[in-house]
Parts: structure tokens; C-alpha cells; sequence
């Protein structure tokens, strides 16, 4: 009668020693190939869609659509507290060491729920929403990539990846970091194509995307370096697809926020823009000196007529000299005005104005059958705007 040579390893990780199971997630990459397979199988299977996950991200795609229609901060954190935490993104990116297909299969399409119930209620709410551009909220941070989000997106996953490995559990707090990033770009994204506010599309939709394969690299990379490398060349591309559709979405989303322009993009014409002294306060100033005395028109002679006719002084008073007056121009696009660096299209982003704001022109330029104007913000920035978003009054100078 002979003896097994080892222990029948259980299916569950959980039915280990406690002991067992510490190691083994501390120390994956020291594991044999049966206990590698067991805690990879145990991660599959927590981040694996629920009902649960459903749920939550309708409420949250409700409670940002809230937020947006009522401009309101509260609701937006309470939108960013009800969004489930974002376990296909870390399924998605276990796929290049399991090569499981089925398990990638079923996160991809729970993913895709989340995203268009975001995205939907954002449509919903731009064509109700009392305003073109919810201000309270501060969402222009969404129509491109900035280096912040990015640096927030990957450091979330990384931080998630190693939550879930070490402690087996879901990191919903941590995880809140990633809902913001990822579905509620999608829902401003939404709102811009409906109500047509300036810069929230198709720039917060790519950010989203950004977002969302930067999130799944960062996983990936993450598992890897813990010990979930792949075993397989097979497993290595697969990796590649996520990394490869994430630089795709980044340089688009650079090219439609100006922020990297093609060289064989047009370019504005050669000479430089200079202001136009009928623009400028300069222009009003008086061409002669106020200080310049006047000189006598004619010599008193005394006369011997006893009612001598009286001459004007030679000591009369100046005219007054016109003040100089700001030109103030009302924007008149209902989409509100983008304001670039250059008076070009491809120039990069100043900031934005929106309808019925007043700027204050200084400097125009004519760009081939295009008049653009210099102008500067209520609040300080500088920069060039289409002539046709504008209203410019007739200046008249004030007398004091």
C-alpha cells in the first residue's frame, strides 16, 4: 500500500491555515504553481460582477446627474460615496496571468453598464439643466489630462491592487478616487454633447478613457511586481491591448484640448499679432500737450477810442483732453467661447467664457477672413477670441 507523496491542496483559498494564507498573499511570487493558482482564482472570484455592483452604479449615475442639474456639491459627494467600487477594472487587469477568458468576458460587459448609465444621465440632465455649465462643481478639470488626476488614477489602482491582495477585501473609500475619476467625466462628457457647453466634449469623454485604461495599466503593472506576472507570451499580450488603447486616448485627448498640435496641422499666418491702436487705450490719448501754452492770435495795441473793444487773454484755458475708455465686449454664443493663447483654433486653452460675460478688448487681429480679438477676463487671463462670439459696442471717450 502506498502513501500520497503530499497533501490534496482544497479549491479555496480560504479553507488554507490562516497562517497559509498570510504568506501566501504577502509573498505570492514564493508560492508553488497549485497555491499560485488557488489565490489567483480567489481574486477572480472578489472582483468578479454582482447584482450589488449593478445597483450602486445606477444610484450613482442618478445622484451625479442630480448634481449637475441643481450645480450642487452635496449631491455630488453623495454621488461619489453611492458609486460601486470598480472591480472590473481589477479583473481586467488579472487577465494577462490567468489567460482567462470567460471571467474578462463577464468584467468588460459590467464595466460597459456603469459607463453608459453615466454617460446616459448626463445626456438626460443637458437637456434639462437650467444652466449651460454647472460652476459650483469645478469640472473643467475633466476636458483634458492633467498630471494630478493621472497621478490620482494610478496611484488609486496601485493602492487598490495591493488591498486586494493583501487583505482580500474591497477598498470602497480608496475605490471612491477611481469612481470620480472615471464615471463622473462620462457624465459631464454627456452633459456637453447635449447642452453644448464649451469644452466638456468630446474632451471629458476622452479623459474617461484616459482614466479608465490608465486605472487597469496601473493594476496590471501592480500584479505583476507583487508576483502575478504572466506565464505565457500570450499573457504578456494581452497586457500590451489595455496600455496600447490608453496612449491612443491620451494623444487624442491632447489634440482636441490644443495641448500637442501636428505638424501638418495649419498654422496661423506668419506675422505676429499686434494691437490695433483703434483698440487700445492709447488710441484716445490727445495728439498735443495739455501743458503746451497757447500763442496770442494777435498784439494788444492801445487805442484811443474810449470804448476799446476787449481782446481774448492769451492766458485762456486748454480744451479739455479726452479720457482714455476700455472697450468692453459681451460675448454672444450660447455654447459660450473658448479663449486661446494664440488667435488660431489649434492654439492652446486660456480658460472660457460663457454667454453674457464681459471682457475687455485690447488688440484685434485679422487671421486670413477670420477677425479675432485680444481680450482679458473678469477675472485676469489673457488671451484671443473668435470676433464673431462677440458683441463689440461703438467706444465713445468720456470728457471730465
Amino acid at each position: 500500500m502506498s502513501l500520497p507523496s503530499s497533501e490534496h491542496l482544497p479549491d479555496n483559498i480560504h479553507d488554507l491555515p490562516p497562517a497559509r494564507q498570510r504568506h501566501l498573499r504577502r509573498m505570492p511570487q514564493a508560492a508553488s504553481l497549485a497555491e499560485w493558482e488557488i489565490l489567483l482564482d480567489s481574486l477572480l472570484d472578489l472582483t468578479g460582477p454582482t447584482l450589488e455592483f449593478f445597483l450602486l452604479a445606477l444610484l450613482g449615475a442618478a445622484a451625479s446627474a442630480a448634481a449637475l442639474y441643481f450645480n450642487e456639491p452635496v449631491l455630488l459627494i453623495l454621488a461619489l460615496a453611492l458609486f460601486p467600487f470598480n472591480t472590473p477594472v481589477f479583473n481586467l487587469a488579472l487577465l494577462p496571468a490567468s489567460r482567462k477568458l470567460g471571467p474578462a468576458l463577464k468584467s468588460l460587459i459590467s464595466l460597459i453598464a456603469p459607463v453608459v448609465l453615466s454617460f446616459g444621465a448626463g445626456l438626460l440632465v443637458g437637456g434639462l439643466a437650467p444652466q449651460t455649465a454647472p460652476a459650483q462643481l469645478l469640472l473643467d478639470v475633466f476636458n483634458a489630462p492633467y498630471w494630478p488626476n493621472l497621478a490620482a488614477v494610478a496611484g488609486g489602482a496601485a493602492f487598490c491592487s495591493l488591498v486586494l491582495l493583501r487583505q482580500d477585501r474591497l477598498p470602497r473609500l480608496a475605490g471612491a478616487i477611481l469612481s470620480y475619476e472615471i464615471f463622473l467625466p462620462l457624465t459631464v462628457a454627456g452633459f456637453g454633447l447635449f447642452s453644448g457647453a464649451v469644452g466638456f466634449w468630446p474632451g471629458s469623454l476622452l479623459t474617461a478613457l484616459v482614466h479608465l485604461g490608465l486605472a487597469i495599466v496601473a493594476a496590471t503593472l501592480t500584479f505583476v511586481l507583487v508576483g502575478f506576472a504572466p506565464k505565457a507570451l500570450s499573457g504578456w499580450a494581452l497586457g500590451l491591448i489595455p496600455l496600447a488603447l490608453t496612449l491612443v486616448f491620451l494623444i487624442a485627448a491632447l489634440l482636441s484640448a490644443g495641448q500637442i498640435v501636428l505638424p501638418w496641422a495649419p498654422q496661423p499666418a506668419a506675422p505676429a499679432p499686434t494691437a490695433t491702436p483703434a483698440l487700445t487705450e492709447k488710441a484716445f490719448e490727445p495728439t498735443g500737450s495739455a501743458e503746451t501754452p497757447l500763442t496770442p492770435t494777435a498784439t494788444l495795441q492801445p487805442t484811443t477810442s474810449p470804448s476799446p473793444t476787449p481782446r481774448p487773454s492769451a492766458t485762456a484755458s486748454p480744451t479739455p483732453s479726452p479720457t482714455p475708455t476700455v472697450i468692453v465686449g459681451i460675448v454672444v454664443s450660447e455654447r459660450g467661447a473658448v479663449v486661446r493663447e494664440e488667435p488660431s483654433t489649434s492654439a492652446l486653452i486660456v480658460t472660457y467664457v460663457y454667454d453674457g460675460d464681459a471682457v475687455s478688448l485690447i488688440g484685434e487681429y485679422l487671421n486670413g477672413n477670420s477677425l479675432w480679438y485680444q481680450v482679458q477676463t473678469a477675472t485676469g487671463e489673457i488671451g484671443w477670441m473668435l470676433g464673431s462670439l462677440l458683441e463689440t459696442p461703438v467706444p465713445t471717450p468720456t470728457a471730465e
